[in-house]
């Protein structure tokens, strides 16, 4: 029988890999308003901000479809930290430019 501890980790890793498979789709089916969003900023240069929206959907479809799979979860789950560290400094840098969400 397995712990508590087994069942909180996989209960995790399917939270995330549901999210990162959501976002990874949402981002390849509205990807015009993506990269709009990204150039928007104007903390992203328009060359990376084209590369970001081509390739961003696709790395988080394949984390979170790896992390379904329980294949090589240690590295998703270090790739996938360093994605949220970078989307937690971008949105952070346009809160703190006054670009934040504005209804």
């Amino acid at each position: 029988m397995r712990g508590h501890r087994y069942w909180g980790t996989l209960a995790a890793s399917v939270v995330l890999a549901v999210i990162l498979i959501a976002t990874g789709i949402g981002k390849l089916v509205e990807n015009g308003q993506f990269l709009l969003n990204l150039e928007s900023s104007k903390i992203i240069p328009s060359a990376l901000a084209h590369a970001i929206s081509t390739c961003l959907p696709w790395v988080e479809i394949v984390l979170g479809v790896a992390l379904i799979a329980g294949v090589m979860v240690q590295v998703v789950a270090l790739i996938s930290t360093l994605l949220a560290a970078a989307f937690i400094f971008h949105n952070s840098w346009l809160i703190a430019h006054g670009m934040g969400y504005k209804p």
